[in-house]
């Protein structure tokens, strides 16, 4: 579990660069195996950081915090 958790940072971290587009198709490659019980194990300053990231590039993400 706690692998997972670290893959998902690591993920996260390395696309705070990335804008649009690019951000959003990269990150749905990365995490189009995930389900709703992976998000679940994912630590919730990850995934607010997460939500953060993907918002400040323009990327559209609703504020239910079910959804990623």
């Amino acid at each position: 579990m706690q692998n997972q958790r670290n893959r998902i940072a690591e993920l996260i971290l390395k696309r705070e660069e990335w804008f649009d587009e690019d951000l959003w198709e990269t990150f749905t490659y990365d995490f189009e195996k995930f389900n709703l019980e992976n998000w679940k194990m994912a630590e919730k300053r990850i995934l607010q950081s997460l939500r953060k990231t993907l918002r400040s590039a323009s990327v559209n993400v609703k504020k239910d915090e079910a959804v990623v």
